[in-house]
């Protein structure tokens, strides 16, 4: 499985909105549970808060 469906399988879980919102009011990552606090650019701090995948999974998942 190549990354980006690793993603999409990690989003469609179950409850994935509600682990999203609770990711959020933790200013955790959603996929590896990591405090999300620093963002490189208002790019990645607005995918944050779409998604709630911190700067490093969005290295991993998005961006490489």
């Amino acid at each position: 499985m190549n990354r980006i469906e690793e993603l999409i399988d990690v989003l469609e879980k179950r409850h994935a909105r509600t682990r999203a919102w609770i990711a959020k009011a933790q200013h955790r990552c959603i996929i590896c549970q990591k405090p999300a606090t620093t963002f490189r650019s208002s790019r990645a701090e607005l995918e944050y808060s779409l998604s709630s995948i911190c700067q490093s999974c969005q290295d991993y998942y998005i961006y490489d």
